[in-house]
Parts: C-alpha cells; sequence; structure tokens
C-alpha cells in the first residue's frame, strides 16, 4: 500500500448499526496486511526515517521541523514529478534554484543545503538549516588538486551531512564571481558521481540570498550521520587513458574551460608542468555561461547560443577539462545538467595531472623553450615577489 494513501481521509455517512461491526474487522484487517507489508519490506522504511531526519541546531535555530508521519512533498517550484524509489517518491528537480525558489522549499523535511564556504563565512552567516561542508573537503591534494578523493573520505563526508539518496540537496557558495560558481558546480558534480541524482545549485549564491533580503541564521547546525555508501559512477569521468583512446576521434570533442592564455599556452597553472592544451581540444572559457558582469547562470538562449557555436551534437562525447577540474565542472554542468547533453565527461586531474607523466602526452599549443623560460620566471615573481 502506498504511504501516500495514508493521507488520504475520505469522509464516510454513517453506516446502519447491523453494518458497524463488519466495517470495524475490515478496518482491522487492512491495518494488519499493512503492517505486514511494512515489515517485509523495512529498509525502505529505515530509509525513510533516517531521510526525514533534519538539521538541528547547535547555536542557531534550525529549520522548521515537519511531521514524520507521512512522506513530504520536497518539489521546487516548476520541477516535475517523477519515479518513486526505495518507496519514496522521487521528483525531478531543477539544476539552478534561485533564492526566492529556495526560501519557500526551507522547510521541507527532506533539504538540505550545503553551503561550502569557510567555516568563518558560514559561521557569520548562512541560510537557515544549511549545513557547512568547506569546499576543500571536496577536493584532491595540493600536488593535484582536481584529483577525486578517496571513496572513504568521500563516504565518511556525505554520512557527517546526513545525506541519503531521497534527499534535495542544494550547494551554495559565495556567488561572487564564474570562478566562485565553478567550485559549486564541481561539488555538484561530486555528489552526481557519488550517485546522488536530487541536486541543484543556488544561482548567484549567498550573494544573490543576501540581494533578495532573505534571512540568514549564525552559528553552526548539524545533523545525525546517515548510513548512505556511495559508490562511483565512473561513466562520468574521464582518465588519462581514456582521453588518449579518444583522441583523433571526430564525435570527440575535447573542451578546454581555461581562458585563452592558457588555451594558447601564455600562461600554466602553478601546479602544471608544461603551458598549453589537450591536443585537438577546442576553447570555451568558463565564464561565458553568466549574465554579463554577474555570477549568476545566463538565460537558456545565452547557453544554447554557446551551444550551437561549439560543434557539439546529441552524438558528440564531450570531455570538459582546465587545469584542476574547477573551471571546467562549469562547462560539464551548462552542457550536462543546462543543456541535457547525455554524453559529458570531465577530466578531474586535468592539466596538472597530464603534464606530470614520466612521459609527455598529446599537447598542442606548447611554447617553445625560451618562452616557457620566461613563463616560468613570471610565475615565480608572483609567487615570491
Amino acid at each position: 500500500m502506498p504511504l501516500s494513501a495514508l493521507h488520504d481521509r475520505k469522509k464516510f455517512l454513517a453506516p446502519p448499526p447491523q453494518q458497524a461491526q463488519w466495517q470495524a474487522s475490515a478496518r482491522g484487517l487492512r491495518v494488519a496486511l499493512f503492517c505486514l507489508a511494512a515489515l517485509s519490506n523495512a529498509p525502505a522504511l529505515a530509509q525513510l526515517r533516517e531521510a526525514l531526519q533534519t538539521p538541528q541546531a547547535v547555536q542557531t535555530p534550525p529549520m522548521v521541523q515537519a511531521s514524520a508521519a507521512g512522506v513530504p512533498k520536497a518539489t521546487l517550484h516548476g520541477a516535475a514529478q517523477g519515479k518513486e524509489s526505495g518507496g519514496i517518491r522521487q521528483t525531478a528537480l531543477k539544476p539552478l534554484i534561485t533564492a526566492a525558489e529556495l526560501s519557500k522549499q526551507l522547510e521541507q523535511p527532506l533539504l538540505r543545503v550545503l553551503d561550502i564556504r569557510s567555516p568563518q563565512a558560514y559561521f557569520t552567516a548562512h541560510i537557515p538549516g544549511a549545513l557547512n561542508a568547506p569546499y576543500g573537503n571536496w577536493r584532491g591534494p595540493v600536488s593535484n588538486p582536481g584529483e577525486l578523493p578517496s571513496i572513504e573520505k568521500l563516504t565518511a563526508l556525505i554520512q557527517s551531512l546526513g545525506i541519503t539518496p531521497a534527499h534535495h540537496i542544494v550547494v551554495t557558495s559565495h556567488g561572487d564571481d564564474p570562478t566562485d560558481f565553478g567550485s559549486a558546480a564541481r561539488v555538484y558534480w561530486t555528489l552526481k558521481v557519488l550517485g546522488l541524482e536530487r541536486l541543484s545549485l543556488l544561482n548567484g549564491g549567498m550573494k544573490a540570498w543576501s540581494q533578495a533580503e532573505l534571512p540568514t541564521d549564525p552559528g553552526t547546525a548539524s545533523v545525525s550521520k546517515s548510513q548512505f555508501v556511495p559508490s562511483i559512477n565512473r561513466s562520468m569521468l574521464a582518465g588519462r587513458e581514456e582521453i588518449l583512446s579518444l583522441m583523433g576521434n571526430p564525435q570527440t570533442k575535447l573542451i578546454d574551460a581555461r581562458p585563452a592564455s592558457f588555451f594558447m599556452g601564455e600562461t600554466r597553472h602553478g601546479a602544471a608542468l608544461q603551458a598549453g592544451t589537450l591536443k585537438g581540444a577546442s576553447n570555451i572559457e568558463h565564464d561565458r555561461w553568466f549574465a554579463e558582469g554577474s555570477a549568476r547562470f545566463g538565460s537558456e538562449q545565452q547557453a544554447r547560443s554557446i551551444l550551437a557555436a561549439s560543434g557539439i551534437d546529441d552524438k558528440s562525447t564531450v570531455v570538459s577539462f582546465c587545469n584542476t577540474g574547477h573551471w571546467a565542472a562549469t562547462n560539464w554542468f551548462a552542457l550536462s545538467e543546462v543543456l541535457g547533453q547525455k554524453q559529458v565527461k570531465l577530466y578531474p586531474g586535468s592539466m596538472v595531472e597530464w603534464t606530470k607523466q614520466a612521459e609527455a602526452l598529446p599537447m598542442d599549443n606548447v611554447p617553445n623553450r625560451l618562452k616557457a623560460l620566461l613563463i616560468d620566471a613570471k610565475l615565480w615573481a608572483e609567487k615570491n615577489l
């Protein structure tokens, strides 16, 4: 029996006395059958109980608690109805959500707002009920920042945030500029790699929330740990060997998300050993998707115009990359989540990893030795002077 049926209370006329005893017995039988069905679906009920846990405030009021007696509606404004999973009704959510739309969802017990700013910024003011999950926790080591952390580390992080597949997860960052948007997009991508599908980004981040004069809380909030054990969806990642095998394939599009100076080999990331780009790559700078002068993702028409000029079609296999898989996450998000391209992968290690191999891998726009020395000198001066 669907859980939602428990909330449909139909009004009946009082039965005649001769039917009262029979109807009481029938109701008892239905309750007994429901209990038996519930016992046979214990994992689903356990998941529901876990999912319905909401953030508990430590130093600040939590989100309004909702009754766990029923299944809450976690739909966004304009969201379409979806499928059932694990006994819980799922909904299709928009990848981008405005501050106004999010403000209407704060009382939903299946909402998780992840604030990926620093602990200091989060502590000063955050969206009510939001949990702090600093961006650095989602990244690799200094030597290869784009590397995906181990599954053990990511599992511990997800569980500490009380996340289950039933939650609608909204990621927010500062909202300062397109580079900052990339951090939110990278966390969104990581969550999806881990099998979590009910995801959105707050368009414009905390800056948009503040500009809308919506309420904030100081301090921190916490939740009970979840028992969700994620696994990595490898189809969303591209590695060195796969990229090497795709090079030269006319259906492959290697998209460099970096500014033109990186793409043309005029500079490099401090952790990369060589300037230049992947052989055969084209350049779509990560900040082209945004409304001019802002950190808000632009219109669908703007996005489709960029897509039309890119040469990407429905048959294309796209690999998005940059220096460390940060700017590349914005291009991945735009192509995969906003525009609905089906075969879009992200190369997490990107050019830092590509240039650190013992044997040089194929590249374009590699500067000559003199120009490379000048780039090295400039980067040294910027770091040390």
